[in-house]
């Protein structure tokens, strides 16, 4: 699996010095399904229309499946390639593997201009946190709630960009819609609530799958 993964990301750094390398943002969310988002069948008017705008210009994947069902060993398999059980990553834990390439190493080595927003400790497969990312960049607590914050790091990461001149890969790792949810008491007590979301959906509005409701029963 590495060896298509360095093999797709070649044809970004270029085969040759007279091409010009792509810049790449990758964005993960934690604890989204695939469905909900419109551009995958979500039905609830106007729930993701940035991310249907870009999917309906570009490739969809139906056939992507996550490594793990936690969020710190699917970051690790991406960036690596492995799957958990062959990389060790199974958890929220360090493996202090510095000698495995990742997407970030290697893009570094050919001169990119690597940066990680928000859960950088759980995107690497050790500790060295200089070794993959040139910009790094988290939150104090409920702050990864913000998408305010997220763009104004975001800037920060470009602005360094354009500073360098360099082309880059910039992993955004949102928190939302990770728990606590909005008007959670646990949102509430954490002080979450602040980074209030653009639009409320009414319950009305949302089919509840029919494996949840005999689950409940």
């Amino acid at each position: 699996m590495l060896k298509s993964l360095i093999m797709v990301f070649q044809s970004f750094i270029g085969v040759n010095a007279a091409d010009k390398p792509t810049n790449i943002l990758l964005v993960t969310v934690d604890d989204m399904n695939w469905d909900s988002v419109g551009a995958f069948g979500n039905n609830i008017k106007d729930i993701t229309p940035h991310i249907d705008r870009i999917a309906s210009e570009g490739t969809k994947y139906k056939r992507a499946y996550v490594a793990a069902s936690n969020c710190a060993p699917s970051r690790v398999a991406i960036q690596t390639g492995l799957y958990p059980q062959q990389s060790g990553a199974r958890g929220f834990f360090y493996i202090n593997d510095d000698k495995t390439p990742t997407i970030a190493t290697e893009l570094k080595a050919n001169g990119f201009f690597t940066g990680v927003i928000n859960k950088s400790t759980d995107t690497n497969p050790s500790p060295d946190t200089n070794k993959y990312w040139d910009f790094r960049s988290g939150f104090n607590k409920v702050a990864k709630y913000s998408a305010k914050g997220f763009g104004e790091k975001s800037a920060d990461f470009f602005s360094q960009v354009k500073q360098n001149k360099q082309p880059f890969y910039l992993v955004v790792n949102i928190a939302d819609p990770h728990k606590p949810n909005f008007n959670d008491p646990k949102a509430t007590n954490k002080g979450a609530d602040v980074h209030a979301p653009s639009r409320i959906i009414a319950e009305s509005e949302v089919t509840i799958p029919s494996f949840y409701l005999s689950f409940r029963q």
